[in-house]
């Protein structure tokens, strides 16, 4: 099992997570939002995944990310605020 996994099951809001999260790569990355039970009732869209490899978005800039950006990566504006409300709670 991955660390992505491991820390996804671990509680979402400690600062520990926040450490580990901004250390990661994209791949992690991304392995992690996939097993995340919180993101799995947000319409991420078919590309939200490509997008985030093909721009290499890793930890680190992933909590940077507001709605405005998940918009111009062609998602509604709804996932989209949800979207920026999950970071926010990564980060608290």
């Amino acid at each position: 099992m991955s660390s992505a996994v491991t820390i996804a099951s671990e509680e979402q809001s400690s600062p520990k997570l926040t450490y580990f999260l901004k250390t990661w790569g994209t791949e992690t990355l991304i392995m992690f939002l996939r097993g995340d039970e919180k993101l799995r009732d947000i319409e991420l869209g078919y590309n939200f995944f490509t997008k985030l490899n093909d721009e290499k978005i890793t930890g680190h800039l992933f909590l940077k990310l507001t709605r405005q950006e998940f918009r111009e990566f062609g998602m509604k504006i709804r996932p989209a605020l949800e979207l920026e409300d999950y970071i926010k709670e990564l980060c608290e």
